[in-house]
């Protein structure tokens, strides 16, 4: 299959659970031009080999299959320099040991049981998310150094400690979106760069007062910080609504209804335009 379409640029496979690639002929080894490869939902149970030939490959997407076991050293070596969106999420890989490609904007690497360390992605990246995973140990301070992040997920794993001072102190002008929630992170709340829309660091030990800087992110679409330590929570609640006319909800300590309520006999001009804002304390409910 494909073996006369040398020019061929794109093939799109994805959702076709009874594929089979128990043989290579359904891609031919010989696709000098192809640049993107979506495998996505096709039920594979192994990096396919063919791949290992596509060396000017800019994009692959094998999610939701069933992958398991170590990412594989040759995968490292497809597309070194021109591999811009990798997609390898909800699989069941174990382990990676590095990210090598150079010019990497698109990593998806969510929903596994992937281990150890963070790695740390070019810096060209763009989206990182490693959600879902065991990833365990510091926050690499030299995650600091992307400086073209608009999106970065580290939730739903294992990280400890205090978070990286750069994370407020760099001057990241992209990122829209900072998800560091269901981790063991500790001290004092870290505070993300102001132009950030979505901020959650929920479930998480952070501790101490909330710093008042986070009234001037006034950008702020969703704020969760809730099953933490944190205090003076009562009186960040109304410097934080009048500060953000961008804010999106309220969660304040029971159940929606109840939030909902009090919100609006404190704040009736801003409930028409609410939808999700956690602030609440550890024993607040959180929602999504």
């Amino acid at each position: 299959m494909f073996s006369k379409l040398k020019t061929l640029q794109i093939i799109d496979l994805s959702h076709n659970p009874l594929l089979s690639f128990s043989n290579y002929s359904i891609v031919d080894y010989t696709l000098p031009n192809l640049w993107d490869l979506h495998l996505s939902s096709c039920n594979i149970s192994d990096f396919p080999d063919f791949i290992k030939s596509m060396e000017s490959l800019g994009e692959l997407d094998l999610s939701n299959n069933h992958i398991k076991g170590n990412i594989p050293i040759w995968l490292l070596e497809v597309g070194m320099d021109s591999l811009y969106s990798l997609n390898l999420s909800n699989n069941s890989l174990t382990s990676i040991r590095h990210l090598p490609w150079k010019n990497l904007q698109v990593l998806d690497l969510s929903y596994n049981f992937l281990q150890g360390p963070l790695p740390i992605p070019p810096w060209s990246i763009e989206f990182f998310s490693v959600s879902r995973n065991n990833f365990s140990g510091n926050i690499p301070s030299l995650i600091c150094n992307i400086t073209f992040l608009i999106i970065l997920n580290l939730s739903h794993n294992h990280f400890s400690n205090t978070v990286p001072l750069c994370l407020g102190n760099f001057p990241w002008k992209n990122l829209l979106v900072l998800n560091l929630s269901h981790n063991f992170l500790q001290g004092p709340l870290p505070i993300p760069p102001l132009l950030v829309s979505f901020f959650s660091v929920s479930r998480n030990n952070f501790f101490g007062k909330i710093p008042s800087l986070i009234c001037n992110m006034t950008f702020l679409n969703v704020l969760d910080l809730s099953r933490n330590h944190l205090s003076n929570m009562n009186s960040l609640k109304t410097n934080l609504v009048d500060a953000s006319s961008d804010l999106r909800a309220v969660m304040l300590r029971s159940s929606w209804m109840t939030a909902t309520e009090e919100l609006e006999k404190a704040y009736p001009r801003v409930v028409s335009c609410v939808d999700i804002v956690s602030i609440a304390t550890k024993d607040g409910i959180m929602l999504g």
